[in-house]
Order: C-alpha cells, then structure tokens, then sequence
C-alpha cells in the first residue's frame, strides 16, 4: 500500500512541477484521448467508413417515402486515454469496469485477456496495477445507432438513388461566419456515448467538406429534438453568440412539443399565484426564483423552504401582464396560430401559462427530468391545440431558463 501512495504522491508532484496541458493539447495523437478509427491516421474521416442513405421504411412497406435514414457500417473503433490519478495503483480490470461500465465484467476480462484492451500498446494481466504515464486502450467493433437526416427533394423507392442525394441536413441560412440549419430529431449535435460519425457536425462536413475542422458550436439541442440549430465557423463568433444565448440578449427560444392529457387543466391549484391588490405588470419570478420581496407569495410551508427556488403558476396576456381572473379552462381554450408568431415571440390575444418549477435531470441519456428539486426552471406556455383521438394537447412552449 505504501508503494501505492508514494507512486500516486510522485505522479501528482510531476505533474505538478511540469504543469497541466490545456485540454486541447492532451493525448493529441490519439484525438484528444477520445478514439481513433483503428489503422487509420489522425485526420480519419468518415470517409473511411461505409455510410449508407436509406429511405425509411418497414419490413414489406412497398409504398413510397421520402424520409431517409443514416446507416454506418459498423467499423474497428479504438478507445485512447491516459491514466488518471484516481486510477493508480488499481488494476486494469477494476478501471474499466468501475469507470466505464458499457459492458459486463466478464467482457473486460476477456477483452483484456485476448488483447482488446492494450497497456501502452501491449498485453497485459487483469491484475496489472496502473502506474502514472500509463496509456489504456480498448479496441471495438463500433456500432452507431441510425438516425435521421432531412427529407429527399422529391419521393422516392427503395431502388431509387435520389434517396441518396444531398442536402443530408437542411440549410437555412449561412454567410461568412454562422450556418443555421434544420436539425433532425434523433440526431446529436456532437459526438457522444454511441453517436461518432453520426452527429451533427460529422455530417455537415460530409455534406460540405470545406466546413471540415470549421464548425462550432453556439448551443445543443437534445438528441431527440428537432428544429434551428446555430453552427458558428469560427471559435470567435460560437463565444460571442453563445454569450447572446446565455444572457438571452436579443434572442429567445420557442419551442413546439406535444403534452399527454388536457394542458394545463390538470396543474395543481394549490401552486396558482393570488394578486389581488399587486402590480399586475411585475414578474413574481425571475429565472424561476422568486423576485425580491415576492417570496411571501408562497402557498405552503414547503416552497417556503425550498430557498430561492419558485413552484408557482399565473397566466399573462402576450404583454407580459398578469391575469390574475383567467382560469385554466381559459389558457387551454384560447388557441394560438404559430403562424402568428412574431420575432418577439408574441402571439396577438393569447394567453400564456407560466410555470416556476425545479428541475432535476433523471436521465441523461434520453433528456428526461423531473419536477419537484434540482435547478431553478421557468417556462411561458401557450396551447395551439387538442387532439381528441390520442388525448395530447400540442403546447407552444418558452424557456426562461436553459
């Protein structure tokens, strides 16, 4: 155990002294310590891969489509890191099932066992403790999971090639320094877990090779949700737009999505905000905390301790002024036309619920969240309308925060 401490001790006093690489300089050789197509050299593309553009269809579905798939071939994939400190003096086989866990124990230990799993390029036991400098591998058979790129021009069957013409992505707009496309649910923004080449910026350069090592990115959007997705081409552009984001300086986001049930006839009333004798044109939250002074608004001894944090509703018109005598039924009866909408984001007599509520992450992987703890969250929404056959109303829907 002491030799352990003194080799984690010597390490960190090393790297101490030489000082810490920026994270863009680290593991360079091997792309920043993320991967590398195996066999293939630093500036591998997915030209190196088979990529397949398909139409979208069932087993026995003779009909015509003209929505598409992206298909990657599954292709040797190697995983590249260094040792971290928190990993010396632990074996090989305890890191990778602890810190990775994509597959089961028994897998590392053969993966390990028949050379899947490399030690500074070569074999090593399952028990083999890992020292400082050390460089761990792992070899795959990497299997992307399809997603969807934008509609063909024009219909087209499965034997026609003009399924496979571009745009792969939708352009909106583009100019010397942004490109603002249409992204495509199921689609990443960027690299992630089993998405490679199949992300966003990957296949825009496939689309337009000169955007190739060109592209940053201003914001995300979740995986499975679609819509306007800001591209900066310089790094320059992406912190200054993204600070515009942040900030919400002179840009906001919509967002169409669709909602289980009667919205929002079903919100506790409990949480409804009084103002009788208030100012109707104040806010009482802000960011989805309570606004100074405001907190004695609160309806029960629990949101009264849950700090800053607001768990409320109240209605506003598309000024931004209180309603304090609109009901639920009101919100939901009073439909918008989207196409309405102006640059602002107001919609002409509508009717806005808005919701201050704390938010928790409970899935990363799959964007879900739930309500009740977590960050501070607030959201203005609008109903467009109510289908009775699958019992869904579809919201128009505003973030103050995220």
């Amino acid at each position: 155990m002491s030799t352990t401490n003194d080799e984690t001790k010597e390490y960190q006093k090393r790297g101490k002294k030489r000082g810490m690489k920026p994270h863009s300089q680290r593991n360079k050789k091997k792309r920043s310590g993320v991967g590398i197509l195996n066999g293939i050299d630093d500036d591998a593309s997915s030209s190196h891969v088979q990529i397949d553009i398909l139409p979208l269809k069932f087993p026995g579905d003779e009909s015509e489509t003209n929505k598409r798939i992206r298909v990657v071939r599954p292709y040797p994939f190697t995983f590249a890191t260094y040792a971290k400190a928190r990993w010396l003096g632990r074996t090989v086989l305890d890191v990778y099932v602890a810190e990775f866990g994509s597959y089961p124990k028994s897998y590392y230990q053969s993966a390990i066992t028949e050379g899947r799993i490399l030690v500074n390029g070569e074999r090593a036991d399952c028990e083999y403790k890992i020292k400082g400098n050390d460089e761990l591998s792992h070899t795959v058979h990497r299997h992307e999971p399809v997603v969807a790129i934008s509609t063909s021009l024009q219909q087209s069957s499965s034997s026609d090639e003009n399924s496979s013409h571009k745009p792969y992505i939708r352009v909106v707009h583009e100019d010397d320094n942004v490109i603002v496309v249409d992204k495509p649910a199921t689609l990443p923004v960027h690299p992630c877990g089993s998405y490679n080449f199949n992300s966003l910026n990957h296949i825009l350069s496939d689309q337009d090779p000169s955007l190739e090592g060109k592209l940053f990115h201003v914001h995300r959007l979740d995986r499975l949700t679609s819509g306007l997705t800001i591209v900066a081409k310089s790094t320059e552009t992406a912190k200054i737009l993204g600070k515009c984001i942040t900030d919400r300086d002179h840009c906001h986001k919509v967002y169409l999505a669709r909602v289980k049930g009667k919205f929002p006839l079903e919100a506790p009333m409990k949480d409804k905000l009084s103002f009788e004798g208030k100012d109707l044109t104040k806010s009482p939250c802000v960011y989805g905390e309570w606004s100074s002074g405001d907190s004695d608004d609160c309806n029960t001894e629990d949101q009264k301790k849950n700090g800053t944090a607001a768990t409320c509703f109240w209605t506003t018109n598309d000024n931004g002024v209180i309603q304090d005598s609109k009901s639920l039924q009101d919100v939901f009866d009073t439909k918008i036309d989207v196409a309405k909408l102006t640059d602002e984001g107001k919609v002409t007599d509508s009717l806005w619920l808005n919701l201050s509520v704390p938010c928790d992450v409970i899935d990363h992987k799959n964007g879900v969240c739930e309500a009740g703890s977590g960050k501070p969250a607030q959201t203005s929404f609008a109903v467009v309308g109510y289908d009775v056959e699958t019992d869904s109303t579809v919201v128009l829907a505003k973030p103050i925060t995220g």
